[in-house]
C-alpha cells in the first residue's frame, strides 16, 4: 500500500494546477463515462436475473432506473456546460489553492499515520484515482496503470500470488540454492533470510520466503537412507499375545539399514 502514496508528485500537481474550463470540462466527461458504465452494468445484472426471484429483480431494476437518472442529469449538465462559453476561466483563491498544494505534500504522512483508520485511507484513494487498469503480463506479476483525477498516470509492476512453489520463475534456482545451504548445515530460518535478501519470494507472500517452505523444499529433495528389515524369532520363546519384545531379547526385530554413504547401521527393537 506503500507504493500507492510513492505518487504524491503528480497528485500535488494535479491539485496546484488551476481549474480551467477545459480542466472542469473534461473532469465532466469523465464523470458522464462512469456513469455509462454504471448504467450499463446495471442492465446487465436486471437481464440476468430470474423473473420468478420477484424480490432480487425488483432491485436491480430499482438500481438500474436510478442509474439511468444519475447518468441523464450528468448528460444535461455537459451539454449546458459545451453551450454557454466562459469569459475567464474559473480559478481558486491563491490562500486556498497553496493550503491543497501542501495538503497534497503531507500525504505520505497522512497515509502512513496509525491513526489513520482503513476506511479513510479508501475514501482518500476513491478521491484521487479515477481509474485502475490491470493486466497480467505473467503468472506471478501484472502490470498496473494508474490514472489520477488531474489526468497524471502511473504504472507499475506488481507481483501476483500463485499456487504453487512451481508456478515461481526462479523456482529450479531457488531449490539449487536450498540444497546447496542445506548441505553446508545451514539452518532453515538462516536459508530463509538469505533467500528473501537475494530476491527470492514464496507461493503467497511476494515479498519473503519463510522457513517453512525452506522445510518442505528440503525435506523433499532429502536423500532418505534404503533400509532393509530382517526379523528374528527364537522357536523357544514365542511371543506372548499383546506384548512387545524387549531389547536384546530372543524375541526381538531388527533393522540392517544403509546410509546414504554406504555405511550400514543396525536399528533394533
Amino acid at each position: 500500500m506503500a507504493r500507492k502514496l510513492h505518487v504524491h508528485r503528480p497528485i500535488a500537481r494535479c491539485l496546484g494546477a488551476p481549474l480551467t474550463d477545459e480542466v472542469l470540462h473534461h473532469a465532466q466527461e469523465q464523470q458522464v463515462q462512469r456513469l455509462r458504465y454504471r448504467a450499463s452494468l446495471a442492465e446487465r445484472q436486471f437481464n440476468r436475473v430470474d423473473p420468478d426471484n420477484r424480490l432480487v429483480a425488483a432491485e436491480l431494476e430499482r438500481r438500474w432506473e436510478a442509474a439511468l437518472l444519475e447518468l441523464r442529469e450528468a448528460e444535461l449538465a455537459l451539454q449546458r456546460k459545451t453551450a454557454t462559453s466562459l469569459p475567464e476561466p474559473a480559478g481558486i483563491d491563491r490562500r486556498l489553492q497553496s493550503k491543497v498544494v501542501a495538503l497534497g505534500g503531507r500525504l505520505p504522512a497522512i497515509w502512513a499515520d496509525p491513526a489513520t483508520p482503513r476506511v479513510h485511507r479508501k475514501a482518500l484513494l476513491r478521491c484521487l484515482i479515477d481509474k485502475v487498469v490491470m493486466r497480467r503480463s505473467a503468472r506471478d506479476r501484472a502490470e498496473v496503470r494508474i490514472v489520477w483525477r488531474g489526468g497524471a498516470t502511473t504504472e507499475l509492476t506488481v507481483l501476483m500470488p500463485v499456487n504453487a512453489v512451481a508456478a515461481l520463475p526462479r523456482q529450479q534456482e531457488m531449490e539449487r540454492r536450498i540444497c546447496e545451504l542445506a548441505s553446508k548445515g545451514v539452518y532453515d530460518d538462516e536459508i530463509a533470510r538469505i533467500l528473501t535478501a537475494e530476491g527470492h519470494r514464496s507461493p503467497r507472500r511476494v515479498d519473503e520466503v519463510p522457513p517453512s517452505m525452506v522445510q518442505g523444499v528440503r525435506l523433499r529433495h532429502a536423500p532418505w537412507p534404503s533400509c532393509q528389515m530382517t526379523f528374528k524369532r527364537s522357536p523357544l520363546r514365542p511371543r506372548k499375545q499383546n506384548t512387545w519384545p524387549l531389547k536384546g531379547s530372543p524375541l526381538s526385530t531388527s533393522w540392517t539399514c544403509r546410509a546414504s554413504d554406504g555405511k550400514p547401521f543396525l536399528m533394533s527393537v
